[in-house]
């Protein structure tokens, strides 16, 4: 299996993955329930994305961010990288439109913004076609 569509001038990504049975998962000291299905991450790296993307690949790795507790739970389906645009909360709310993306829990990945999550549930996997990109990007 190939990661995914990484370009190397991106600062954004959307991670497509896929939990197939609900889970109760600790994240540091808190335990929280997801249920099956298609779920969506929205992250930034400032610098080096590929490295990042890369790192949420490995399933065997020191646990730092949230999506580090959910990934071991997970199939990985794949990943697109956009550039900052409007920033990684603008683009969460895109991708939550256009994939009627729901939060199951609040404060996944979003720990640093005022986002009710940056990990959504959708009905299947989120796809640059389904974003109005040029929209995000020349704004």
């Amino acid at each position: 299996m190939t990661i995914g569509m990484i370009d190397d001038n991106h600062q954004l990504y959307v991670l497509n993955l896929k939990l197939c049975n609900n889970a109760h998962i600790h994240i540091g000291k808190r335990e929280v329930y997801f249920s099956e299905g298609f779920y969506v991450y929205i992250g930034s790296a400032k610098k080096n994305i590929r490295r990042r993307v890369e790192r949420h690949y490995k399933l065997e790795k020191r646990k730092h961010w949230h999506i580090d507790y959910i990934r071991e739970y997970t199939e990985w389906l794949s990943v697109f990288t956009l550039p900052f645009g409007e920033g990684e909360c603008a683009l969460k709310a895109l991708v939550q439109k256009a994939t009627s993306g729901t939060v199951e829990v609040n404060k996944i990945g979003s720990s640093d913004c005022r986002c009710d999550s940056h990990f959504l549930k959708v009905k299947r996997p989120c796809r640059p076609c389904d974003l109005n990109v040029q929209a995000f990007t020349n704004s």
